[in-house]
């Protein structure tokens, strides 16, 4: 199954792109992708080794919603990574 990978702010620059697809099994779980984007992008490790954790907080959506442990992707969806944003 097919899925595209946006990649927002500062996470452009470590992909070297701000989007690219996957090809992955069916019922692949976000992590099956993560894992995928890290032996892709080594220098993306310690940002997405564990994404639901305190000390990792980068956020996942899944076609816009956020995306949880476990979640199961599907054809054509459209996976958003960007690092943790705060106010200043």
């Amino acid at each position: 199954m097919r899925v595209v990978v946006k990649y927002l702010l500062w996470m452009r620059e470590k992909a070297g792109t701000n989007k690219e697809e996957y090809i992955l099994e069916e019922n692949s779980t976000i992590e099956d992708l993560l894992e995928k984007i890290i032996s892709k992008h080594e220098n993306l490790r310690k940002h997405l080794a564990n994404p639901f954790t305190r000390e990792n907080p980068v956020l996942i959506t899944i076609n816009g919603r956020t995306a949880r442990p476990g979640a199961r992707l599907r054809e054509n969806d459209t996976v958003t990574i960007m690092p943790p944003v705060s106010g200043g």
